[in-house]
């Protein structure tokens, strides 16, 4: 059973009576372990494709299914304690507390979660020496450099163990070297640990460390295909 089906998936907005097509009929699998990247041009659809997948939002029409349950299954506060236990999140803008240090926004999603807090401290160090950053512990955001930062935000992402873990351009506010130092992790993270990632992006370099790319333009899927590190035809 794949970890993600999306079938027709559909998201219409509708303002002053006038409706824009954010996804028009959107379908596809992932399976447990697959580096999969989503580009398109800007307003192709693919954030709003991203948010859905993440329990975000919800479509308009079409199915979703996660480990085999339909999205419309869940309940608001279920959609909630679901998407802290099985989906990290690693944003652009990296998403962190100023006044707070690395390991206390590393513990974040602790704080919902039903892991007991005796264990918190194991479980952010564990994270922060996934990505490197064991020298930054008690260092606080604005004294981290933008790659620094990301790798918080990633470390964070991976503290309760999630399933599938989404990255929305995380290396968009960074240069070429350290973008390249970024997506050396997720590649990590998806060749050694086996994290299921889902990456949205706009740069062709960036996508290629994925196996798989899925290509929106206009709310469609424009093209479905491998990369060189691919290891199935799709």
């Amino acid at each position: 059973m794949p970890l993600l089906e999306i079938k027709d998936l559909k998201k219409i907005y509708s303002i002053d009576e006038v409706e824009t097509y954010a996804l028009r009929g959107v379908s596809f699998n992932v399976e447990e372990g697959e580096f999969i990247a989503i580009t398109g041009p800007s307003g192709s659809g693919k954030s709003t494709l991203l948010h859905i997948l993440g329990f975000l939002d919800k479509p308009t029409t079409g199915e979703y299914k996660f480990s085999g349950k339909m999205i419309d299954k869940y309940s608001e506060n279920e959609s909630a304690v679901f998407r802290n236990k099985e989906i990290g999140f690693v944003f652009q803008s990296f998403n962190l507390l100023a006044r707070t240090s690395v390991i206390d926004n590393i513990k974040l999603p602790l704080m919902y979660s039903d892991i007991p807090e005796k264990n918190w401290h194991n479980l952010a160090t564990k994270a922060i020496e996934e990505v490197g950053l064991s020298h930054r512990v008690h260092h606080y955001p604005s004294q981290l450099s933008g790659g620094e930062k990301q790798r918080t935000a990633i470390a964070r992402a991976l503290i309760t163990n999630p399933k599938i873990i989404f990255a929305d351009e995380p290396t968009g506010n960074l240069d070429t070297k350290t973008g390249e130092s970024i997506m050396a992790i997720f590649d990590k993270l998806n060749r050694i640990n086996r994290h299921t990632l889902i990456l949205i992006t706009h740069e062709k370099e960036v996508a290629n460390y994925a196996d798989r790319i899925i290509h929106i333009r206009d709310g469609k899927i424009e093209y479905d295909r491998l990369t060189k590190n691919g290891k199935n035809n799709i």
